[in-house]
Order: structure tokens, then sequence, then C-alpha cells
């Protein structure tokens, strides 16, 4: 009884994501320092070890204009590798550079053009041992992003992908000016806008905590069933 239940309720959260319904987001991991985005990486990959254990795709975001957020990647890998998971293959999102530390792991470039061959494939590595992941642009890989190449690699059978994408945090005045006004009034179709709105709501939302501002913060929220995001506040030349 508690199993069909367990199996109807996922089903609603999922199509409810999928269609429409904007779930409550969930904190997981509330502002916190940390020495180096690689030591983010590995403290993200602990936070989420429950959920992350048990996939066999994961989607992982960075910034393209951050190259220290393929470290985040590098530590959440590290973090895996040590918890024994097992790593099938990464693709990476066209003619990206991963830090040399990848080099140990089989990886495949792909392009949007590759979707469709991609999806078929995940299919039939779900039924192998160990984890594919997929690395592209945070805007790609958020469910958020109702045209995401997540999305797009999903489907009805298969139920949602594991999603985790990074974007970068601001307390400046001037920041959460600007936003207080641009989404009051937000068009939804707007991705890039709804996303800086988010992080603005989560700035705003932790501005009266005495945070340490002189160093790297990480944060983590969840965003529906398998949607998770980093937050991440960059004091100036931190690496």
């Amino acid at each position: 009884m508690w199993i069909l239940i367990s199996i109807v309720l996922s089903s609603a959260i999922y199509f409810s994501i999928r269609y429409g319904l904007r779930p409550k987001p969930i904190p997981l991991m509330n502002p916190s320092n940390f020495a180096s985005h690689e030591e983010l990486g590995v403290v993200s990959f602990r936070r989420l070890f429950q959920p992350l254990r048990s996939e066999r795709i994961v989607v992982l975001g960075y910034e393209p204009d951050q190259p220290e957020s393929l470290m985040t990647l590098q530590g959440l890998f590290k973090a895996g590798i040590e918890a024994r998971v097992k790593v099938q293959k990464i693709y990476v999102f066209e003619d990206l550079e991963l830090p040399s530390y990848f080099d140990r792991f089989s990886k495949e470039s792909f392009g949007e053009k590759d979707l469709p061959r991609l999806r078929a494939e995940i299919g039939k590595a779900r039924k192998r041992n160990g984890t594919i992941f997929f690395i592209a642009p945070s805007l790609m890989t958020t469910h958020l992003n109702e045209n995401s190449m997540t999305r797009a690699l999903e489907s009805s059978s298969s139920g949602p992908i594991f999603s985790l994408s990074q974007f970068p945090l601001s307390f400046a005045e001037e920041v959460l000016e600007k936003y207080s006004d641009a989404c009051t009034d937000l068009d939804p179709r707007d991705t890039e806008s709804r996303i800086h709105c988010i992080t603005f709501r989560y700035a705003k939302s932790q501005s009266r905590r005495r945070l340490d501002l002189k160093s790297l913060l990480g944060a983590i929220e969840r965003y529906g069933l398998k949607e998770y995001l980093i937050f991440i506040y960059r004091p100036a030349q931190t690496n």
C-alpha cells in the first residue's frame, strides 16, 4: 500500500514540475564559507550523497564565465570516487576543457544536435553498473529552463534526471536594488532573468544573516524532485 502511495506521489511531483507547478525550494545547505571551490564540491557531494548514490544519470552545470566552477565539479567527483561511485562515462559539452584530474575518466564531447542519440543511449546505460555524467553550462542543465538539455534527455518512461547547477550569488546593494524592481513583473519565458530573480530572492532571504563576505560562500537548495542549485558568492579575486 505504502509503495503504491509513494509511486503516485513521485509521479505527481514529476509531472507538476515538468508541466507547470513550481515547488517551494528546500534548503539543504545554508551559506557556508569554504577555502576553495574544490572544498565546496567535496562538501556538496556529502550533502547530496543520499539522493546521488542511486542515480545512473547525473547532469552537472558550470558557469561559463567562471572557470573556477569546474573546480567545484572536481571536488564533487573526488568525493564521489572516495565514496566508491563508479563513473561509466562523462559527456562534456562541445569544446569545454576540464581540469587534468578528469583525464582518468572516459569522456566524450557532445553538442545539442547529439541529444536525440544520447537520449536513446541513456536507456541502455541505466542497465549498466555505474553512473553517466553530463557536464554543460548551468542554463542548459537546470530544469528551471523549459528548453534545457536535461528536459530533452528525459522521457516519461525513465522519469526525471538528477540535475545540479551552479549560479552566482551577489549581496551588493546595487544588484539587489536592480532585481528588486525587475523581478516584480517577470516574464516566465525569460529563463535567464528568471534565474537571476531566483538568486536575488535567495540573497534577500539571507541578507540579514551575519555572513563572512571576505571568503567564498556556498549554499544548496532543492527545487523539485531532482533539481538542485548551488549558489556561490565570490569575493573579489577568489580562486
